[in-house]
């Protein structure tokens, strides 16, 4: 510290200070904040994960001579599910070797479809069968 002509002592951060500390922020920050980001895609995909074994369920619960998709999916919103419609869109369609085919398309509206374990085509699948795909997405 340096004395002013009055003897007074004076405080504070030098301009070379502020700026290291600013470029040590800048570099913790461009290291964390990527790996923020997917872990918050991880968990929305958990959360389409555990809609679309709901929807699996109710199809089951439900099923007398045939199944009802619209009670439970209309227009990629799903009426039991707890994923954010901009985040995951749903769809049930009848399949040629399995009874149902649930697909959860990842939107790009918040950057779910730069989650890592999804394919090109930015989707997960359950069939009656309880085959799914990407295994990635499913074995995280």
């Amino acid at each position: 510290m340096k004395c002013n002509k009055s003897n007074m002592l004076q405080r504070g951060l030098t301009l070379v200070e502020v700026a290291i500390t600013l470029a040590i922020l800048a570099v913790i920050t461009g290291i964390a904040y990527p790996s923020y980001l997917q872990q918050v895609r991880k968990s929305h995909r958990m959360v389409a994960l555990s809609d679309m074994l709901a929807i699996q369920h109710e199809l089951e619960r439900g099923y007398d001579n045939g199944y009802h998709f619209d009670q439970i999916v209309s227009a990629g919103i799903c009426s039991i599910c707890d994923s954010q419609t901009t985040r995951y869109r749903f769809e049930i369609t009848a399949g040629s070797a399995t009874a149902y085919i649930i697909k959860a398309t990842a939107q790009s509206s918040h950057e779910q479809t730069k989650d890592s374990c999804l394919d090109d085509d930015k989707s997960m699948t359950l069939n009656a069968l309880g085959v799914t795909t990407p295994v990635a997405c499913w074995g995280q």
